[in-house]
């Protein structure tokens, strides 16, 4: 699973906008579009940083260091 998808994935959880996860992790909206379609496959650590704390989730899920199969550890979720 790419960053996109699990951006989306996450969002969608989370019942947010691609605007308002945008407007949480100060980033443009277009670069979420851009990553969840595919448009874009990479993003600079600190936005990707801004978009884990906005979704409540750990920069190294979002980077797919854990499996499609493999649950997030509780202890990795960002506070």
């Amino acid at each position: 699973m790419r960053l996109g998808e699990r951006i989306q994935g996450c969002r969608l959880q989370k019942g947010i906008s691609q605007r308002e996860l945008a407007r949480r992790a100060g980033v443009r909206h277009a670069l979420i579009s851009e990553l969840e379609t595919g448009k874009r496959n990479d993003a600079m650590a600190s936005t990707v940083r801004a978009l884990a704390i906005a979704l409540d989730t750990s920069m190294d899920y979002l980077c797919g260091r854990f499996g499609e199969d493999e649950e997030e550890p509780a202890s990795a979720v960002a506070d």
